[in-house]
């Protein structure tokens, strides 16, 4: 495998190839994009198998307590009225959707002073077309799409959503966005997530739930931490060069971020810096 990179990479001119986020083993084998040498990849993704009983695996992956708490958030939003956790199947369904996922993401990447990777014209027409639209934003209602859209409404507003595809036996949560209104206290994105599982639980074509890269407290709570790696391999003497500081960089990145001290404050300081750009 690595002769045939090496010669595709000097057919192109490339003086270092990197390879990102690879998992160690794939389908029981080790994986043949993980070269000797390689380095811990700064985030793993979450992921564990689903079994059939929803209820066994609520019991075993949280507490008595954050059982009854997020089912208390879940009759909170029930009680607003027009409670609704779905599928996205109609095109206006999907549109509505899409039109808040854009809206909340945009609001949340604000809030935390963090880049918006779905803000560029691209981004948007890229995602619209993978969910079911068209290059203007319209829906349609034909054809198959690599994405569905989740969403949960709740009192005539659509409170969080989740972008997620099944390949395989495999469902791959992709991302999410959640309202940042009167409803946040109550959770939205948690009982849409739980919604979302516990189907999955009663599907028998999934038997695998991904919720794929980076460390949040509702993907430690439903998955196990998967390892993945990162892979260098310089062609040219530019590349060796490169190589040694692109080590150095991922090096100190997996180490602020898997830092308890350091990766809090870094967030901190994203949202007080987005505060600060806000009043000014």
């Amino acid at each position: 495998m690595k002769s045939h990179l090496s010669a595709v990479c000097k057919q192109v001119g490339a003086d270092l190839l990197k390879l990102e986020n690879v998992p160690e083993t794939w389908l029981g084998r080790d994986h043949p994009l993980v070269f000797k040498g390689a380095t811990s990849s700064p985030s793993p993704v979450f992921a564990r198998a689903l079994p059939s009983d929803f209820g066994q695996l609520f019991n075993d992956t949280h507490s008595k307590s954050s059982r009854k708490n997020l089912l208390r958030k879940e009759r909170h939003l029930q009680a607003a009225g027009n409670y609704t956790i779905a599928k996205a199947t109609s095109p206006v369904d999907r549109q509505r959707g899409f039109d808040a996922f854009l809206e909340q993401r945009s609001v949340r990447a604000r809030e935390a002073g963090i880049p918006n990777v779905f803000s560029a014209p691209p981004a948007k027409t890229f995602l619209s077309s993978v969910v079911g639209l068209d290059a203007t934003g319209s829906a349609q209602d034909h054809g198959a799409h690599p994405l569905d859209l989740w969403y949960l409404e709740a009192g005539d507003r659509i409170r969080a959503t989740y972008l997620c595809a099944q390949h395989g036996k495999t469902l791959y949560a992709y991302s999410n966005s959640v309202a940042h209104d009167d409803m946040l206290p109550n959770s939205p994105g948690l009982v849409l997530i739980k919604e979302i599982i516990e189907r999955a639980c009663g599907d028998p074509t999934i038997d695998t739930l991904d919720l794929g890269l980076g460390e949040e407290r509702y993907k430690t709570t439903w998955a196990e931490p998967v390892p993945l790696k990162d892979s260098l391999l310089a062609m040219t003497w530019k590349g060796a060069l490169r190589m040694r500081l692109e080590a150095a960089r991922l090096k100190a990145k997996t180490h602020v971020r898997n830092s308890s001290v350091l990766w809090p404050l870094i967030r901190h300081l994203r949202k007080m810096k987005a505060g600060f750009s806000g009043n000014s």
